[in-house]
Parts: C-alpha cells; sequence; structure tokens
C-alpha cells in the first residue's frame, strides 16, 4: 500500500501501522524522510507566495561569506541606484536593518521547526494519517519563516517609508486598484505581482463586464484568479493564511527591481526513532532582503465602520 494515497479510516489505520513498520530499518526511515520532504517541498511551492515574489535561488559555500568573528554566512548583494535594502532576522522578533549605499548583506539563517513527536501507541490510535499532520505542522512552522516574515518586513518598510495609500470604498474597486499600481510607476517601477487575502479576490468576482470586460468576467468565474492576469503581464496572487491582513493588497515590483531570496540549504525533514518514541522535524537554511525599498507599495481597504 502506497502510505501517501488517499484513505478510507481502515486504509488509515494501516497505512500508520505501515509508518511504523517502515521505522523499524534504517533504510525506511530515510525513504520516508525522503517522501515527507518532497510532500513539504511541493506544498511550499505550491502554497507559498514568497518564491514566487523572488526566485528561490539556490547559493553554495564557495558563493558565500562567512563572519570573521561568528559562525554567520552571509550574502553581499548590490543595492539598487538611489535606494536603500532592508534586510530582517528569520528567527525570534522581527528586526529590520536598513543599508545605504551600494551594497547590502543578506544573513542566512538556520530555521528548524518545532518537533512533531508521537510514541508508537499514539500513531495506531490515531484516527488521521500521521503524514498529513506531519507534512501541515511542519509546513506552517517552514511557512512562518518565509511567507509570514517577507510580509512583517514589507509592511514595516512601507509603514516607515509612507508607502501605503488608502482605499476610497470598504471593498477592492477598479479605482482603487489602478491607483494602487500608480504608486510604483511614480517611481519609475512597473509592479510585476500584486498580492491579497482571499477575501479581496472575491471582491473582485463582483466587478461587471463593463469594468474588465464580459469575457474576463466570465473566466475568473470559470477558471479562478489565482494565476490570471487582467492588468497587462501582472500576476495576481491570493492567500487566506492567518497572517495576511484581509485589509491590505500589496505591489511588488519585478524581482531584480525588489529583492533576494537565498536558500543555503533546502527543506530537509529529520526522522529519529529512540525506544517507541518516533520525532519529526524539518530544518533549512535561507536568507532575504528586498535591494530596493521603493520597489513595493500597499493599498489599504478602508475598514467597514461600526
Amino acid at each position: 500500500m502506497d502510505v501517501f494515497a488517499t484513505k478510507t479510516s481502515e486504509e488509515i489505520k494501516q497505512a500508520n501501522l505501515n509508518v511504523l513498520n517502515m521505522l523499524s530499518s534504517a533504510d525506511g526511515e530515510v525513504e520516508l524522510s525522503d517522501k515527507v520532504t518532497n510532500a513539504i517541498r511541493t506544498r511550499i511551492r505550491e502554497e507559498g507566495f514568497l518564491g514566487r515574489i523572488m526566485e528561490r535561488r539556490p547559493t553554495t559555500p564557495a558563493e558565500s561569506q562567512v563572519e570573521l568573528n561568528e559562525d554567520k554566512i552571509y550574502k553581499v548583494v548590490n543595492i539598487a541606484d538611489e535606494s536603500s535594502a532592508a534586510t530582517c532576522n528569520l528567527v525570534g522578533e522581527l528586526e529590520v536593518r536598513y543599508w545605504k549605499g551600494k551594497r547590502a548583506r543578506i544573513d542566512m539563517w538556520a530555521i528548524k521547526t518545532p518537533r512533531y513527536e508521537k510514541t508508537e501507541e499514539e500513531i495506531v490510535a490515531m484516527d488521521s494519517f500521521i503524514i498529513d499532520d506531519l507534512v501541515k505542522s511542519l509546513h506552517n512552522s517552514i511557512e512562518q519563516a518565509e511567507d509570514a516574515r517577507f510580509i512583517e518586513l514589507a509592511d514595516a518598510i512601507i509603514t516607515g517609508a509612507g508607502y501605503n495609500i488608502p482605499a476610497t470604498a470598504t471593498s477592492l474597486i477598479r479605482k482603487d486598484m489602478c491607483a494602487g499600481l500608480n504608486m510604483l510607476s511614480s517611481r519609475e517601477l512597473r509592479t510585476n505581482t500584486i498580492l491579497m487575502h482571499e477575501f479581496r479576490k472575491n471582491d473582485i468576482l463582483g466587478w461587471d463586464g463593463v469594468e474588465i470586460g464580459q469575457t474576463e468576467t466570465s473566466n475568473l468565474f470559470y477558471e479562478g484568479l489565482s494565476r490570471d492576469k487582467i492588468f497587462r503581464d501582472v500576476t495576481w496572487l491570493s492567500s487566506l493564511k492567518p497572517f495576511m491582513n484581509p485589509l491590505y493588497v500589496y505591489y511588488f515590483a519585478a524581482e531584480e527591481y525588489l529583492g533576494r531570496f537565498y536558500e543555503w540549504l533546502p527543506v530537509k525533514v529529520i526522522v529519529e526513532k529512540k525506544g517507541d518514541k518516533v520525532s519529526f522535524y524539518a530544518k533549512e537554511w535561507i536568507g532575504f532582503g528586498v535591494i530596493n525599498t521603493k520597489g513595493l507599495g500597499r493599498l489599504d481597504i478602508t475598514p467597514v465602520g461600526p
């Protein structure tokens, strides 16, 4: 039986037993680790938005620098002309560092998720597939270090520089959407990606044919919006993640005018079994930063009054 296939309640119990059997040998642990790793990488690629705003760039020790007095790895990047850069920590409370001049430093951070632990008895008694629970738990922790922290950094930059504008309505309307596009245009940059909460995407479904064309309106209903491009080459992304504010719509320039996202060690799941207890955790080494603080902006939807 494929332990990763969709299952009935009886199949779930058998699948969880199969997982325990896999953990009875070193080869089985490696196989399980590889499968869970691939499942999490797929989920990050399909559900995450940071890697679609800035491409995840593999990097090596030879391409990186090491701090002289600390065991810290970092990358040196060029700052966009006549702008500034901003970087932040990926572990602990947000701390933003701004850079002026020609270059900035993006530190690599070792991200390690909390351990997901179960005893053999707990696994046997589960009424859900342990791998589904495991992938969701580990992915949520990785997501906090990537997408959620990127939004925190973006909000800090936008608030500090005043790169947000108020909307004129309590829902997303075309007039306000275009005003958001003009934010980056006024800085001689073109919007490449728009990121919004799912609620705001639903607002667009209410636009009539006069606003975006009858054919395009129909396509939104029948084909969805997640990868549609309505304004020229602009990519639209939406998310229901709890760290996304439903009242914010973000505008980002193309990666070359926005920032860099480096991956020193891709996410990997570690499986450990001691006695009757099994533990799983994921780790990765990444770093990202904004090399042009002018390359982002935000439209703030008017909240509905009491």
